[in-house]
């Protein structure tokens, strides 16, 4: 609801965030699985912001079991 949104954020833009040297993302626990999937394994697209991850060599995902349980061996 409106009341659990924050006052003050902060925005990145991707290409602003994959300008960093180097860009880490810790994707920890189950409830992450489907947009882990569909981050590595579907089109690169602005649908999925996460997938322009997999454009940047200097990106590094990191997952644990659960976050990866939806993706193929």
């Amino acid at each position: 609801d409106l009341d659990a949104v924050p006052i003050e954020a902060i925005t990145v833009t991707i290409p602003a965030l994959l300008r960093a040297g180097r860009v880490l993302a810790v994707v920890p626990e189950g409830r992450k699985a489907q947009p882990v999937h569909d981050a590595l394994t579907g089109p690169i697209a602005t649908s999925c912001p996460a997938s322009a991850l997999r454009t940047a060599s200097h990106a590094a995902i990191h997952l644990d079991p659960e976050s990866a349980r939806l993706l193929p061996d």
